[in-house]
């Protein structure tokens, strides 16, 4: 048996990538219509991404400090307070506002990107590769919720396209928080706290963990390159076409979910 840790960590794992597919679809469209500038328009999506860029360790060393159930519910606090602050930003149709809450999103996302490891942590020591399994495997379900909740919420507030959106994204972090303090996850050992880590030049030692960073690299870098090779030249009829075709009913659903 897994445990209910590793289960609601799986949970809270497609959730998170759900809240994260519903923004892409919607930001950039909606940085085209509060932008002053077209050419400004996918900025709230670069701020997304540095937001996520740049709180990965920090991250790391929040959870090593305090644990990972305080460490989730601050990461979730930060989504609240970015979904929140998302929403009065577009009913108030204040792009700067937009931006920052797009990076408070984004530094969520970021520190979600540590369940994967709660995941092992809280798993028997026989059952870490179910573990990991269950929680890669939790962006199966994203992809069915994430764009069928931008479609049906997109309309949810008959005045202001997209704000439901925000609304909805609001509850998943809401419901992330609540779980996550349910869950018993296994609290830091004293020599984790206060021992002294590998370095970076011992961990790439290790050809196992090269082969890894390789391999990411070379597989995002070709997703995209061929994506913004296109999007360079066209920007926003790339995502007039992609975001319209995630919100069009009749779009053909296993195309859609892939």
């Amino acid at each position: 048996m897994l445990g209910v840790s590793v289960w609601g960590l799986a949970l809270g794992q497609a959730l998170l990538i759900t809240g994260n597919i519903l923004l892409v679809s919607v930001t950039a469209l909606i940085g085209q219509q509060l932008a002053p500038s077209l050419s400004l328009a996918t900025l709230p999506i670069a701020t997304q991404f540095l937001g996520l860029m740049g709180v990965i360790l920090p991250a790391a060393l929040l959870m090593r400090t305090v644990g990972r159930k305080k460490g989730f519910f601050i990461g979730n606090l930060i989504g609240i307070i970015g979904a929140s602050t998302a929403f009065y930003a577009l009913q108030e149709a204040n792009f700067a506002l937009f931006c920052f809450a797009t990076l408070l999103l984004g530094m969520a996302i970021g520190v979600g990107q540590q369940y994967r490891f709660a995941a092992i942590e809280n798993a028997p020591n026989d059952k870490t590769p179910q573990a990991i399994s269950l929680i890669m495997g939790a962006g199966v379900i994203a992809a069915i919720l994430g764009p069928n909740m931008a479609i049906w919420a997109e309309f949810m507030v008959p005045d202001t396209q997209y704000l439901g959106a925000f609304a909805a994204l609001l509850v998943l972090y809401v419901f992330t928080t609540l779980l996550i303090l349910a869950l018993p996850l296994r609290q830091p050992t004293e020599e984790e706290q206060t021992g002294t880590p590998r370095s970076y030049k011992t961990l790439l030692k290790q050809p196992n963990l090269v082969a890894a960073i390789t391999s990411g690299v070379i597989g995002y870098a070709w997703a995209w390159v061929s994506f913004w090779s296109y999007r360079h030249r066209h920007p926003m009829a790339c995502a007039r076409h992609v975001c319209a075709f995630l919100f069009h009913r009749q779009a053909n659903p296993k195309i859609r979910y892939h």
